[in-house]
C-alpha cells in the first residue's frame, strides 16, 4: 500500500516542470511566511489538487490541440483545392478569351490589309492606265 502511496505522489508532480512539489512548497511557506508545514498539513492538499488540476488542464489542451490541427489540416486541404479549382478555370477562362480576343485582332487585320490590297491594285491600275494615257499623248504630239 506504500508503494502505491508513493507512486500516486510522485505523479501529483508533472513531468514537464509544470505544478509544484510539496517539498518546494514548505519551503516556500517558510520563505515567505516564517511557518513550517508538516507533510500531513491539510494546506499541502491544495498543492495536489492543484497540480493535479493541472495535469488535467495539460490533458485538455493537448486532445484540443489534435483536434484542432486535424480541423485546421482538412480545411487548409479544402481551401487549397478550391483555390487551385478556381484558379485554374480563371485560366482556362482567360486563356479562352485570350485566344477569342487575338482571333478578333487577326480578323480586323486582316480585313484591314484586305482593304489596302484592293487600293493598291487600284493604284496600280490607275498609274496603268495615266502611264497608257501619257504614251497616247506623247505619240499623237
Amino acid at each position: 500500500m506504500s508503494e502505491e502511496l508513493e507512486k500516486r505522489e510522485e505523479q501529483t508532480e508533472l513531468p514537464d516542470g509544470i505544478g509544484i512539489s510539496l517539498e518546494d512548497i514548505a519551503v516556500l511557506l517558510a520563505m515567505k511566511h516564517d511557518t513550517t508545514v508538516r507533510k500531513d498539513d491539510p494546506v499541502l492538499m491544495l498543492v495536489t489538487i492543484c497540480n493535479s488540476f493541472l495535469g488535467a488542464i495539460q490533458s485538455l489542451h493537448k486532445a484540443h490541440n489534435g483536434a484542432l490541427s486535424s480541423i485546421l489540416t482538412a480545411r487548409t486541404k479544402e481551401y487549397i483545392s478550391g483555390v487551385k479549382n478556381t484558379t485554374d478555370a480563371l485560366s482556362k477562362t482567360l486563356s479562352d478569351a485570350s485566344v477569342e480576343a487575338i482571333r478578333e485582332i487577326f480578323d480586323e487585320h486582316a480585313s484591314a490589309l484586305g482593304a489596302s490590297k484592293r487600293n493598291a491594285r487600284w493604284c496600280a491600275l490607275i498609274v496603268a492606265v495615266s502611264t497608257v494615257a501619257n504614251l497616247i499623248a506623247l505619240a499623237l504630239r
